[in-house]
Parts: C-alpha cells; sequence; structure tokens
C-alpha cells in the first residue's frame, strides 16, 4: 500500500488557446516522486541485484547511475558494490564490460578507493600551459579551456 502524496509543490502554467485568446492560468500539480521510490522500488533493485540472471543483472546495470543517487550510502556499500563486483569474476565479456561501467557510476558516489578496494596514488598532472594576462587589477595566471567543436 502506498502512503498519501508526498510533497507536492504548486506552479502556475499558461496555456493559449488559439490566436487573439487569452491566456489561461491553470493551476498543475507536480510532485517529487523520489520518496516513493527509494520506500518501495529501490528495496525490489536491491533484491533483483542479487539474482543471477544474466538479462536482470544487465538491466540493472546499464541503469544504475540512474538510482544508485537514490540508495543510502550503507546500501550502496554493502549490497550495491558487493554485487557489482561479483560482475568482475563471470566469464561472460558482456557481462565484465556492463560491469566495470557501472563501477564507473559509483566512483561519483562511493570515491575511488572505496570502489576500487586499494590506495591511489597520483599519477597524471595537470600539465596545461598557464598564460598570465595583465589587467587593471593586477596579474592573474589562468589556465586556457579549449573547446572542440564537432
Amino acid at each position: 500500500m502506498i502512503p498519501g502524496p508526498a510533497p507536492c509543490s504548486r506552479r502556475t502554467c499558461s496555456s493559449e488557446e488559439g490566436k487573439g485568446k487569452e491566456k489561461k492560468s491553470l493551476k498543475c500539480l507536480t510532485f517529487d516522486p523520489s520518496p516513493y521510490f527509494r520506500s518501495h522500488i529501490i528495496p525490489v533493485l536491491l533484491n533483483l541485484l542479487e539474482s543471477r540472471d544474466q538479462h536482470v543483472r544487465l538491466t540493472l546495470l546499464a541503469h544504475l547511475g540512474g538510482y544508485a543517487p537514490l540508495c543510502e550510502e550503507e546500501e550502496l556499500v554493502s549490497v550495491v558494490l558487493r554485487e557489482v563486483l561479483v560482475g568482475l569474476k563471470d566469464s561472460s565479456d558482456q557481462v565484465v564490460g556492463a560491469t566495470l561501467r557501472a563501477l564507473g557510476d559509483l566512483v561519483p558516489l562511493l570515491g575511488g578507493d572505496l570502489v576500487m578496494g586499494t590506495s591511489r596514488r597520483h599519477i597524471f598532472t595537470d600539465a596545461q600551459p598557464r598564460v598570465c594576462v595583465r589587467g587593471v587589477l593586477g596579474s592573474v595566471h589562468l589556465k586556457p579551456t579549449f573547446l572542440i567543436s564537432l
């Protein structure tokens, strides 16, 4: 049974029914579905992660970036990360590839040290040249930004 409505916010929407007619003001209701998602859907997804069906696993891994931010950190560490790491040992290249992509989705949420399981060291440096810009307020050292247009 779903509890009462989530906190709603009211906003005014306007619609125009044709040329020369006045705009009508309509009250539109919007609500945040994330409390329902957290309380009803996340537990189901966490149970499904324990499934060993390849199609279920691939679907859950493909959409991990959409639902992982709604999980509690404890759930991410104890259930999601643990179950995702199991996919690295699978013999299917498709499952291993999806698992590596899913681990990439977990890094911003949990941090690289926790996801990788080891301490890391600084390997790459930022070697962009600094440009000195002199103006009214003095000298400012900036790093140029390059835009790539396709």
